[in-house]
C-alpha cells in the first residue's frame, strides 16, 4: 500500500504526524521502532553479558513503550512483551545454574 503524505494539510505537530503514521501502518509503526531499539540496545551492551544486555534493553523499552501507550501510538501488546522480557531476564539472572 502506497500512501502519499505530501498533501496532508491537517498535520500541525509531531503528535499529528505520529498519529498519521500509526493509523497508516495499522498501529505498527512505533512498535517496529521499539523492537529495533530493543535489538540495538542488546547488541550495543552485549560485551557486558547477554543477561545484563537483555535486562537493560527490556527496562528501557518498557518505559518508552508505556509512554507511547499513554499517548496512543502503540498497542498494549508491546508493553506486555517488554514486561515479559524483563521478567524472564530477571528470573534467568537470579536462578541460572552457577
Amino acid at each position: 500500500m502506497t500512501t502519499n503524505i505530501t498533501n496532508i494539510t491537517n498535520i500541525n505537530s509531531f503528535y499529528d504526524l505520529g498519529k498519521f503514521a500509526t493509523d497508516a501502518s495499522n498501529g505498527l509503526f512505533f512498535g517496529v521502532i521499539l523492537i529495533a531499539l530493543f535489538i540495538i540496545i542488546i547488541t550495543r551492551l552485549r560485551l557486558s553479558g547477554h543477561e545484563d544486555a537483555i535486562l537493560a534493553s527490556s527496562v528501557a523499552c518498557l518505559f518508552i513503550s508505556l509512554i507511547l501507550l499513554g499517548v496512543g501510538y502503540v498497542q498494549i501488546i508491546f508493553p506486555v512483551f517488554f514486561a515479559l522480557a524483563l521478567a524472564g531476564s530477571m528470573f534467568y539472572k537470579n536462578f541460572r545454574p552457577q
